[in-house]
């Protein structure tokens, strides 16, 4: 997917699976770039506004503690940037929607409707592009780039505290254990 001419240059805005030479950086373009490095679930990233973007002693990261619906308490976390992201201008690209939008901007306004509309739209464009440049198999969904996440961290041999962390899910929830310390410093999970 990530050769394909979304991310190497298509024909249009409406034909970005054809190749071309334009290279249209949205939504589109973004969401799936961000669950691939973070495994963020598609509606934390439909929700993601420049004020969920920061930066500490140079790591840039995202921060899901406010301005975010979650699926669970566990799920307010802070993940790392990967670099990947930053030099190609996620961080840019944000301040660009905040200075376009003004400060409730989010990353899927693109579609101007409402959020369940906007997230419905994303999904289906998502699955259409997948569909036109011959990635059709059922277990192949946007949800996927948070399996493949969560194996690459395995496969990394990331600690799986460090893991849960990273992907906002939860060890034995009221045990004695997790109710002592605070949540891992940024630093620390870059």
């Amino acid at each position: 997917m990530f050769s394909s001419p979304q991310y190497t240059g298509h024909k249009s805005y409406n034909k970005r699976y054809a190749p071309g030479n334009e290279l249209v950086r949205d939504v589109e373009f973004w969401g799936p770039l961000i669950a691939l490095y973070t495994g963020m679930l598609r509606t934390e990233i439909a929700e993601l506004g420049p004020d969920n973007i920061k930066c500490k002693n140079g790591i840039y990261y995202f921060d899901l503690h406010e301005g975010i619906r979650l699926k669970t308490e566990q799920s307010a976390r802070v993940i790392p940037m990967h670099p990947e992201l930053v030099k190609i201008g996620l961080p840019e690209y944000m301040q660009s929607l905040k200075n376009r939008y003004g400060p409730e901007a989010q990353l899927i306004d693109d579609f101007r409707s409402n959020a369940t509309d906007r997230l419905n739209k994303f999904s289906v464009k998502f699955g259409a592009y997948l569909d036109k440049i011959g990635i059709k198999h059922s277990k192949l969904v946007f949800h996927s780039f948070q399996h493949n996440f969560k194996d690459a961290l395995m496969r990394a041999r990331v600690d799986p505290e460090r893991r849960r962390e990273l992907m906002g899910h939860e060890e034995n929830a009221g045990s004695a254990h997790e109710q002592y310390g605070s949540y891992l410093d940024v630093e620390d999970l870059y």
